[in-house]
């Protein structure tokens, strides 16, 4: 899982930007106002103090405060919010919490949440959660995430999935030369990773 800095800022609306623009200055009014708009039900403000307080910018770094803010965004409805949420519980070893914060953002139109679930449920053993393993992955690439794409590849290149090797290979290029464009692409813009390339 992602050991300390989670990738990209979560898309956000112009008064939050203007807020969190602020607060990554150190204006400590912004944060006010951010934490104000946040605790009268803005998800966005949500998720984007989560954020804020995982990679301390304009605050100081708190996982604790990060996981609070980003469960508040989970239960307002936010996928970004319920991924971002999940990260935190796997890191801290809660594999069943992250999988069901997963399965939320899933359901809600996430593009990383079905892939994230695909990598929890291959690591045990049992058939149930094979099966799970791979129907989160199919929903993750026909949502257009490239790595859930090229996992799907090596599947079917070992026989593990139906497909062929030449299927297979044919999958696999596809998933190159899509994500060599966008890897090139997100490099120059910090700020914003898209959601196909999050592992």
């Amino acid at each position: 899982m992602n050991k300390g800095v989670r990738p990209g800022v979560p898309p956000i609306n112009p008064l939050t930007g203007q807020h969190h623009e602020r607060a990554k200055s150190g204006d400590a009014r912004a944060v006010e106002e951010l934490t104000r708009l946040a605790t009268l039900g803005d998800v966005e403000g949500m998720t984007l103090l989560g954020w804020m307080y995982d990679t301390g910018s304009g605050v100081a770094k708190s996982v604790m405060s990060a996981r609070h803010w980003y469960e508040m965004a989970s239960n307002a409805g936010s996928p970004e919010g319920a991924v971002r949420f999940a990260e935190i519980l796997e890191d801290q070893g809660d594999s069943d919490s992250a999988a069901a914060q997963y399965r939320r953002a899933a359901l809600a139109g996430s593009i990383v949440a079905p892939y994230r679930l695909a990598l929890i449920h291959d690591r045990k053993p049992d058939i149930v959660s094979r099966e799970e393993a791979l129907r989160s992955l199919q929903t993750a690439e026909q949502r257009g995430h490239v790595w859930a794409k090229a996992w799907r590849a090596g599947q079917m290149r070992h026989g593990l999935i139906p497909g062929g090797k030449l299927r297979a290979l044919t999958k696999l290029v596809s998933a190159i030369l899509i994500i060599i464009p966008l890897m090139i692409a997100s490099r120059g813009n910090q700020k914003y990773v898209d959601p196909r390339l999050v592992k």
